[in-house]
């Protein structure tokens, strides 16, 4: 199984070995913007996943996901550029980096889709919600327990204290 992040290093690589190949061909300026502005878009979609796994709210996440789409949007232009170039159409770089690419873009279509079935991110955020509720409960009541607590001779005593405060005697 090809990772997310192995995807996208070969078609870094691939787009790499692309440049180093067309240092001499008429169009090399062109073939580097395009190359390094695929490379950067991929980079920036590949650093946006993390953040949507860890959100729990729809709309941030619907954020992230736009960003993703506009920077793939950017990434197929610049490689369709390079097949544009005369030099390029049959280079077995340039066939890898777009392999590579689409790939890429298969896992990360499964991980957004994962990422928003997950529920224990959401289902974390309650839990954190409740106990910051109970913490604020037990902070409420420990001035109360320490006052029973200290007056008390045993711990049956304080049992006895502890259930006249709450149920009446």
């Amino acid at each position: 199984m090809v990772l997310a992040a192995d995807a996208v290093k070969e078609m870094d690589n691939a787009l790499s070995n692309l440049v180093v190949k067309s240092a001499n061909f008429p169009e090399a300026r062109s073939a580097v913007l395009l190359a390094c502005g695929a490379q950067i878009s991929a980079l920036q979609i590949q650093t946006l996943l993390a953040p949507h796994i860890a959100e729990e709210s729809d709309s941030i996440m619907d954020k992230l996901e736009t960003q993703m789409a506009w920077k793939d949007k950017e990434v197929r232009k610049d490689l369709d550029g390079l097949m544009a170039i005369q030099e390029f159409r049959n280079n077995p770089n340039l066939k890898i980096a777009l392999t590579d690419y689409t790939h890429f873009s298969e896992i990360r279509k499964t991980i957004l889709a994962l990422s928003r079935e997950n529920t224990n991110v959401q289902s974390l955020a309650i839990s954190l919600d409740k106990s910051e509720r109970c913490c604020f409960c037990a902070r409420m009541l420990y001035p109360l327990f320490r006052r029973l607590f200290w007056r008390s001779q045993s711990w049956c005593e304080l049992r006895i204290r502890i259930q006249s405060s709450f149920f009446g005697s």
